[in-house]
């Protein structure tokens, strides 16, 4: 059963060169780094494209990790540019840290949230509290980030 969608963006620190960004194209953010969790191989494909490179240009990947709190701490202190979902950086937007980039991402890249079980059969009490659980998290979250003004 699909839950949601978690879309990814482009955030910054309060104050990075690119804010603004009135006139910002995707490719803009191709000068100052890129700090993403591990990317699959077609969504690297899809930002080469996004970032206009070259055929023979290298993704301009500045650190690539799966620790989110490390990310973020690096886009807090440095002009380096993260990917991210925008669940994963709502925290630091409330709070004004991250700015997501009014960037257009066309088309939208995201995961799909969903829970999956085998047909025909029932989920088990812990599966079904998790799954419910699940469903109350997303109705309740915040609003997705703003890009800063």
């Amino acid at each position: 059963t699909s839950v949601d969608r978690l879309h990814f963006n482009f955030f910054v620190r309060k104050g990075h060169p690119l804010l603004p960004g009135k006139h910002l194209k995707a490719a803009d953010v191709a000068n100052f780094g890129i700090a993403s969790p591990t990317l699959p191989d077609e969504w690297r494909a899809y930002l080469h494209r996004l970032l206009d490179l070259g055929k023979d240009e290298r993704l301009p990947i500045s650190v690539e990790c799966d620790d989110v709190p490390l990310l973020k701490r690096i886009a807090l202190s440095t002009d380096t540019v993260l990917v991210s979902v925008d669940d994963a950086v709502g925290d630091e937007v409330a709070a004004g840290q991250l700015c997501r980039l009014p960037v257009r991402i066309h088309p939208p890249v995201f995961y799909n949230v969903g829970i999956v079980a085998l047909a025909g059969r029932t989920l088990s009490p812990v599966a079904e509290y998790a799954a419910n659980y699940l469903q109350q998290i997303i109705a309740q979250r915040k609003d997705q980030p703003k890009p800063c003004a």
